[in-house]
């Protein structure tokens, strides 16, 4: 399918550019689709399923290009780039286009488009929190170290350790929430 994608020197790259985000918006949408029909049958809830199971599929490839640009470069700065790019396409991208589609087509239709974002307050600001964190971790690192990755063994486990022991934190706050085990409105 991505076969299908013109070369980057055909309209100045333009073509390429809305080939790309129109693949990117089938791909995401079917495993989006996919997560759900798989969160149901497990009997998760859409939201748990979407921080974990669409979350890991639409970030895993960008995962794997962002190790490429680490190991090919010698500050790894084309790393924190990509994965930085890409998650914002993914989160701004994503929802934003289709709810305003979703909007369009209930507007034309006479009716209202509604979205029930119960949860989606309280993960954002855990979110932003974490992300504040993780920013300052990385900045830390480069005004100590000299570089955002890399470093000492123990130093390398620490950030690993403690970006996973945030994530995790992150996904169970907002399942939680998500549960109503947790009662926290926004």
């Amino acid at each position: 399918v991505f076969a299908t994608i013109p070369p980057t020197d055909y309209g100045s790259g333009y073509i390429c550019f809305f080939f790309s985000l129109f693949y990117i918006a089938i791909v995401t949408a079917l495993v989006g689709d996919l997560g759900a029909h798989m969160g149901c049958n497990i009997g998760l809830t859409k939201g748990f399923t979407a921080l974990t199971f669409v979350a890991v599929g639409t970030s895993l490839p960008d995962t794997f290009a962002s190790r490429v640009a680490a190991i090919n470069d010698e500050h790894a700065d084309p790393s924190i780039g990509n994965i930085t790019g890409s998650n914002a396409v993914n989160v701004f991208l994503g929802p934003g286009v289709s709810w305003t589609l979703a909007t369009i087509v209930h507007a034309v239709h006479g009716t209202k488009f509604f979205l029930n974002a119960d949860s989606l307050g309280f993960a954002l600001v855990i979110f932003i929190v974490i992300a504040i964190i993780i920013c300052v971790t990385i900045v830390s690192r480069r005004v100590i170290l000299g570089a955002e990755l890399g470093g000492g063994k123990s130093g390398r486990w620490f950030v690993f350790c403690l970006f996973l022991f945030m994530y995790l934190s992150y996904v169970a706050l907002a399942y939680a929430q998500d549960c109503k085990i947790l009662q926290v409105k926004f």
